[in-house]
């Protein structure tokens, strides 16, 4: 829509006052065509009577044409109003889930950013130990072996060696898959805080444009009724006008037929 809600009104408000104008000027030929003139005879003012008949008749019509318009408007109207709501019920709906989706999106990266931290911190212990192991008195199995008091003492000792690197590269295991989880979330909340960012502006668009529709269709409504208003307005005064001339018709009549007598 290239026009401006206010170059519409200002149109819309330029064609109902050319409307208005028609209509005055038609009911101004219709003035002009019955207005008596001095010493009318019967026939002059039943012609008058005729077209004033004939020009109430084409009034009346164009009232009921542009009431029947008005009325399909306000149906229009009603029909935009009722879809207007219910895009801003969508709208508003479409904006919650966004939020919702931002805060768990948030959630997620932070707990993405802590699990970094905490793999990192495992890796950086379990290179230490290596380290340490290597430049130390590092346990071997003969020492082990030597040192051990009895066969349950060795036993003891070579499972709690095992169960410690085990420990280690457990912590490094799930700190990796919980890592891979979360990032796997939040690539999945990032792809849905797009689709729902997408929905809420396709349905603020579709709102604004329906509110356009509705400024239109109440501004076009408007006009027709000032319209209507100048076509009533024609058809009363005619009306007045018809029965004034049907005044005369009877009393020139009423004065012929006492003449008669």
């Amino acid at each position: 829509m290239t026009l401006s809600r206010r170059t519409l009104s200002l149109t819309l408000a330029s064609l109902a006052s050319l409307a208005l104008a028609i209509f005055a000027s038609l009911a101004g030929v219709g003035a002009v065509r019955v207005a008596p003139a001095a010493g009318a005879d019967l026939g002059q003012l039943n012609s008058q009577l005729d077209s004033q008949r004939a020009l109430q008749q084409n009034l009346s019509a164009n009232v009921g044409r542009l009431s029947g318009l008005i009325a399909s408007l306000t149906a229009q109207i009603s029909l935009v109003q009722s879809r207007e709501a219910a895009v801003q019920g969508e709208l508003s709906q479409d904006r919650s889930v966004l939020g919702a989706t931002q805060v768990s999106l948030r959630r997620e990266r932070t707990r993405l950013a802590l699990l970094r931290a905490r793999l990192a911190q495992a890796q950086i212990l379990l290179s230490r130990q290596l380290v340490s192991s290597y430049e130390g008195d590092r346990p071997d199995l003969v020492g082990v072996v030597l040192n051990a008091h009895g066969f349950t003492d060795l036993l003891e000792t070579l499972d709690f060696l095992h169960r410690a690197e085990r420990q280690q590269q457990s912590i490094i295991s799930v700190t990796r898959e919980l890592k891979a989880r979360a990032a796997g979330a939040a690539q999945r909340l990032a792809t849905l805080e797009v689709a729902d960012r997408q929905a809420a502006q396709a349905a603020a668009l579709h709102a604004r444009a329906l509110a356009a529709m509705n400024g239109l269709l109440s501004y076009k409504q408007a006009a027709l009724a000032q319209a209507r208003a100048a076509q009533q307005g024609a058809l009363g005064a005619s009306r007045a006008r018809g029965a004034q001339l049907q005044s005369q018709i009877s009393q020139i009549q009423a004065q012929q037929a006492a003449a008669a007598r």
